[in-house]
């Protein structure tokens, strides 16, 4: 999944990738969809076993991935920040031709994406 939004810097990233990343009594905009910082990690990673995540904002590209099997294999909490080289090269380059954005990838799936009949 690929957004059209203005993307997010290393810092943001990996403040965005933490669990409760938001105070639900801040004020919100309009167009805000995020109250406690939980939606995308929880919907994520009842789905899947790695969610990673790649922005571009001012030209620069950020990287940061939670992996259930490390973690697991850490016994803690680990949140990954991979190089950019490591990234499927069409997520990149979709997103440099964007000019900014945000693009979420599951990995390691539990069960096989069947299209219902």
């Amino acid at each position: 999944m690929l957004d059209d939004g203005c993307g997010m810097d290393q810092v943001e990233l990996v403040e965005a990738m933490r669990f409760g990343s938001r105070d639900p009594r801040e004020p919100r905009e309009g167009m805000d969809l995020g109250r406690f910082g939980l939606g995308l990690k929880t919907a994520s990673l009842s789905q899947c076993r790695r969610l990673t995540v790649v922005s571009l904002k001012a030209g620069s590209i950020s990287v940061a991935r939670w992996d259930i099997d490390e973690c697991d294999r850490r016994r803690s909490w680990w949140l990954e920040q991979p190089d950019p080289e490591a990234v499927d090269p069409e997520v990149t380059t979709a997103l440099l031709e964007q000019g900014h954005g945000t693009a979420i990838i599951w990995e390691e799936l539990p069960f096989p994406l069947v299209p219902a009949t």
